[in-house]
């Protein structure tokens, strides 16, 4: 075989596997968005995480076979009319499984976030990050823009203790 007469769906079904990783990892990285107002503990936390878990392991194994696939040694393969390492049977049926799966993930997550902000869960979980996080300012006091000196006293206190400069100003 001349590189001329190699067929292109060789190479078009590595093109998209490694698209499909790619798909996959930006799918992962808007889940861990939605994870963050989730509550800690919760129910929906510990699906999504499982779900997370699921796929990510998925990616990383279509990524690792994809990373071990040999350009030049592929190329004498296809040229000399091997073709079974592209279209190997496990790796086909292993990367049309996690196109599936890619897709069934995409849809389940989608339904269940639309679901919680329904039901309000995720309002609920950022209204606590926000009373945790007023929480643990109040403990730690509050800086005099005009000093910078940290006051001590919460929220009753007004003025800095140092400089007597109107809290916030």
């Amino acid at each position: 075989h001349s590189m001329s007469n190699l067929d292109p769906t060789y190479f078009q079904f590595i093109l998209d596997m490694v698209d499909l990783v790619e798909r996959c990892r930006r799918v992962l990285a808007w889940t861990y968005v939605f994870a963050y107002f989730l509550p800690p503990n919760s129910p929906q936390m510990n699906i999504l995480q499982s779900q997370q878990g699921m796929m990510e392991s998925m990616t990383d194994t279509l990524h690792e076979q994809l990373g071990t696939l040999d350009g030049p040694g592929l190329l004498a393969k296809l040229e000399s009319g091997e073709d079974d390492l592209v279209f190997d049977w496990k790796f086909k049926q292993h990367a049309t499984t996690h196109e599936a799966a890619l897709e069934s993930f995409v849809k389940r997550i989608g339904s269940q976030i639309r679901s919680w902000e329904e039901s309000g869960i995720l309002n609920a979980a950022a209204e606590d990050e926000a009373s945790a996080a007023g929480a643990a300012a109040e403990e730690e006091g509050w800086w005099c823009m005009k000093c910078t000196y940290q006051n001590t006293h919460l929220s009753h206190q007004a003025k800095c203790e140092i400089c007597k400069a109107p809290r916030g100003s």
